[in-house]
């Protein structure tokens, strides 16, 4: 058991190296069959660990491990889950009475359902979206540490349009725009942040394979 958490740690430590770092791993790997030998593998792995986490502020990778790690659980997983306790309690369809923001949480007085007979229907259709809205974060935080661009793009865009169909929602059913403001302008400054991020690490690797007189140029 000790064995397999401490192959458990130090696969994670190589996870956390660069790429100009392998030869390093190389040699940690060596001196881990060692270390297993002595019966010490934990102790070795767990140094390793905290090698490579001192290290990550170092080189472009790691700095955009520790933003995009921090993105996706400080932000992108939170929103998700704010989300999805939104649409569970119908957002944005139940206001409150008095303007206390907690009634809209399940089991509080003070609901108001603000659909009336006519509009009654969309219901379903705002739910769905919220959900959908929430699993779109969801799918956001995972690609954007995975580094896969395309999909991460893909979930952008499918996140700007919930967000829009949201909106015309609102507006036809006669809800209006002002309660969707601050989830829209929240779901802006996650894409703008994203956008920023992924855009800088692309040109810090590109700058990093140059040569230095040329990136000085």
């Amino acid at each position: 058991m000790t064995a397999k958490l401490a192959r458990t740690t130090l696969s994670i430590a190589f996870h956390l190296m660069p790429a100009h770092r392998a030869g390093w791993a190389a040699a940690m790997q060596g001196e881990f069959d060692a270390a297993l030998s002595d019966r010490r593998p934990l102790a070795f792995a767990a140094g390793c660990l905290l090698a490579a986490l001192r290290d990550l502020p170092a080189h472009i990778e790691g700095r955009f491990v520790l933003t995009s790690h921090a993105l996706a659980y400080g932000l992108l997983l939170p929103s998700a889950a704010l989300l999805l306790v939104s649409g569970l309690s119908g957002y944005p369809f139940v206001g409150t009475a008095g303007g206390d923001l907690a009634a809209v949480l399940p089991g509080h007085g003070g609901r108001v359902l603000l659909l009336n007979a006519g509009n009654l229907l969309s219901a379903p259709a705002f739910v769905l979206l919220v959900l959908l809205l929430s699993a779109v974060h969801c799918l956001l935080a995972w690609w954007l540490i995975e580094r896969d661009w395309a999909r991460l793009g893909a979930a952008a865009r499918l996140g700007a349009a919930v967000m829009t169909t949201l909106l015309l929602l609102g507006a036809i059913t006669a809800l209006g725009a002002v309660g969707m403001i601050v989830p829209l302008l929240w779901m802006t400054v996650e894409l703008l942040l994203l956008g920023l991020l992924v855009v800088r690490y692309r040109q810090s690797v590109e700058e990093d394979r140059l040569p230095p007189n040329v990136v000085a140029g």
